[in-house]
């Protein structure tokens, strides 16, 4: 029998005392078995559950976004037939303000790589909890303004 037991049952200790006004063995053992709406086995496999089906959602989605992109021009040419010859000089412009906006993503991206890069070494280099470097990140980009008024 553990020690915490023993004290519960025992009315002259603190969580012997607890236990008798709350009834906090029967409100546990509830917890543990499922029959509490705020079940604890419920509540864990219900978190995992919805951490997995988040982390299988991105993955879908990143990888159906990496595949469009990389297939784009072939998916573009049958689309392209669709349209009468007419109407392709207009198409080719739409063609050209595609090009400039995805060469505009590409170059954001570079530069989201070639600044966050060395901030994450730094971030490594230093072991700076996470929270630190959020508020950092917040206060000096986001809110930058926040502070000064």
């Amino acid at each position: 029998m553990s020690v915490h037991l023993r004290e519960a049952t025992r009315q002259n200790t603190f969580i012997g005392r607890l236990n008798a006004r709350f009834d906090l063995a029967h409100v546990i053992q509830d917890l543990g078995t499922g029959k509490n709406e705020f079940s604890l086995v419920g509540g864990l496999l219900g978190a995992g559950k919805m951490a997995v089906g988040a982390a299988a959602s991105t993955v879908i989605v990143l990888v159906l976004t990496v595949y469009f992109l990389a297939d784009l021009p072939r998916i573009k040419g049958p689309a392209y037939r669709c349209v009468p010859n007419s109407r392709r000089p207009a198409i080719l412009i739409g063609e050209d303000v595609l090009n400039k906006v995805g060469m505009f993503v590409f170059g954001d991206l570079v530069t989201s790589v070639v600044a966050d890069v060395p901030y994450a070494l730094i971030l490594s280099l230093f072991v700076i909890p996470i929270a630190v470097a959020l508020r950092l990140i917040l206060q000096e980009v986001v809110f930058p303004r926040l502070d000064n008024s």
